[in-house]
């Protein structure tokens, strides 16, 4: 009987974490210590979650991202996050430190048009988004914080295609406030899609759309119903086994 009950006990471990389980928040300045720096890496992965940076090629036709450095910021409450390192951005560190602060050249942005860069989130099998949290998106004294610069501003794409120059679907476009942090609940299929991408904005009078991707929520994927139904099955035909064993014994030991 032990070794029935321990199937059953394994069956229900394997489904009811889907059921209620949230995980953390993913908060990626933590990937290296304060103040940060360049990770002289394209691509990594953090918690299950896949991280990979890239910029636009100005040498090639037609300007395709292809891969560059990951850059982490560390400088909390507001500088937390990952970045980007495209080539020639002395303030990214050429040994993988922290050079100083730089702003546009160690977070993800436009130097112009042609030149923006990229940031994909890969998520992990089994699991699906609930938000995405930014940070160091400034205001740059636009007129609702009391000045005249634009806010800076970025896009946020989800798709099921790795491919950085393959067409994907937008999801928000989002602008700086006096705070400086935003975080933003996935839903429908940007929630369940295996690729998030994040961009800067384009800036009619300023380049200076850069900011920082602080981290994401995910939560393990609630089984389907039919899944349910199919272990409720098992339990009552492990149930339905256990008693005819019980009958069994009873109507052996008998005189």
């Amino acid at each position: 009987m032990r070794r029935v009950l321990g199937v059953v006990v394994m069956a229900v471990a394997a489904v009811a974490p889907g059921i209620s389980a949230a995980d953390p928040t993913v908060q990626f300045n933590l990937i290296a210590p304060s103040p940060g720096g360049n990770l002289l890496i394209s691509s990594t992965t953090y918690q299950d979650i896949g991280i990979d940076a890239f910029y636009r090629d100005p040498s090639t036709s037609g300007h395709p991202f292809i891969p560059t450095n990951i850059f982490v910021r560390n400088e909390g409450p507001y500088d937390v996050g990952l970045g980007v390192c495209s080539p020639g951005e002395i303030h990214c560190g050429a040994v993988g430190t922290f050079t100083g602060r730089g702003g546009d050249q160690n977070e993800l942005t436009n130097v112009d048009q042609d030149h923006r860069e990229l940031i994909r989130l890969t998520r992990p099998e089994g699991e699906t988004w609930t938000h995405v949290y930014i940070s160091s998106l400034d205001c740059n004294s636009d007129p609702s914080c009391g000045g005249s610069a634009e806010p800076e501003r970025g896009r946020l794409y989800y798709g099921s295609n790795a491919d950085p120059n393959a067409s994907r679907t937008l999801f928000t476009s989002f602008s700086g406030s006096n705070s400086a942090l935003a975080d933003y609940a996935l839903t429908g299929a940007a929630a369940s899609a295996k690729y998030l991408f994040f961009l800067p904005g384009d800036g009619t009078t300023t380049g200076n759309n850069d900011y920082l991707v602080r981290g994401v929520d995910v939560v393990d994927v609630a089984p389907e119903p039919g899944t349910l139904l199919l272990l409720g099955s098992g339990l009552s035909g492990v149930g339905f086994l256990m008693r005819r064993r019980r009958a069994l014994k009873v109507a052996i030991l008998r005189p």
